[in-house]
Order: C-alpha cells, then sequence, then structure tokens
C-alpha cells in the first residue's frame, strides 16, 4: 500500500476549518439548487425562495473564507509541495487554478438572485422572462459549485498518491 504522504500533522482547528469549508460550499450548492427548483415553479413559494437564497450566499461565503484560510496556512506550504511532487503534479496546476477561477463567479452570482429575490419579488411573479433568467443565474452556480468540488476531490487524491 505504500507510507501515506509526508503531511505535517494538521492541527485540530485547521481540520475543522477544512470541513467547515466543504460543508458550506455543499450547502450553498444545495440551497442553489433549490433556488433553481423553486424558480421553475408555476408558483413560487418566496418566503422559501428568500431563505434558501440567502442560506446559498451564506454558505459559498463561509466557504470562501475558511478555504483562503486552509489555502494560506497549510494548502500552499505543505500540500502543494507533495502534490507538486508526486505522480500527477498536473492537478495542481491545471484543477486547482481552474477550481478556483470558477468558484469566483458563484458567490456573485448567489447574491444577484437573492437580490433578486427579495427585491423583484412581484416582478418575478410577473415575468415568467425574468424568472427564468434568475433561475439560470442560479443554475450556473449549480453546475460551477459542482465542478469546484469534483475538482475539490481530485486535487485532495493527487496530494494523497
Amino acid at each position: 500500500r505504500g507510507s501515506p504522504p509526508p503531511f505535517a500533522e494538521m492541527s485540530a482547528f485547521l481540520k475543522f476549518n477544512l470541513i467547515i469549508h466543504v460543508f458550506a460550499g455543499v450547502i450553498g450548492v444545495i440551497c442553489s439548487y433549490a433556488v433553481l427548483m423553486g424558480l421553475l415553479k408555476k408558483k413560487p413559494n418566496f418566503a422559501f425562495l428568500k431563505a434558501v437564497s440567502l442560506a446559498s450566499v451564506l454558505g459559498y461565503a463561509v466557504s470562501a473564507l475558511s478555504g483562503k484560510y486552509y489555502e494560506e496556512i497549510y494548502y500552499e506550504a505543505v500540500v502543494k509541495p507533495v502534490i507538486e511532487a508526486g505522480k500527477y503534479p498536473w492537478a495542481h496546476g491545471a484543477l486547482f487554478e481552474a477550481k478556483e477561477a470558477a468558484f469566483v463567479p458563484i458567490p456573485i452570482l448567489a447574491l444577484l438572485v437573492a437580490l433578486a429575490i427579495w427585491f423583484w419579488e412581484k416582478r418575478l411573479e410577473d415575468n415568467e422572462k425574468l424568472k427564468k433568467e434568475i433561475a439560470l443565474l442560479s443554475m450556473t452556480a449549480v453546475i460551477l459549485g459542482t465542478f469546484v468540488a469534483l475538482t475539490g476531490m481530485f486535487v485532495s487524491g493527487a496530494a494523497n498518491g
């Protein structure tokens, strides 16, 4: 089986931070998907949409902050060199950088969707085209968020051999 990669021991706080990063991002994606499905209904439940759109923004924000902290404190110094010296050195350059670039618009999309739901409720009820355009923004966040999660798993796999 081989020995595990020579990682410096991660503190309990960093482990917790990494778990929060992953779970908050997944919650953001789930909430964006709930918004998408809610907007596709003939009569959307705007109380529900307001709650889940806000939860998506918070999920992505927490994921971004905790992920950046993990990257700066641990990933750059410990994980990245292991990946670059391992069997899949391209995993950092290709996947990690793509993951970061794909994440950038997600919180912005979620915020735009939430603002539209919170401030344009009547417009969204009356304008099917606008409602579908806002749903498309939410769908884009779901697709990008899923890509980010999958590439994160691949990068983690590359670090582990």
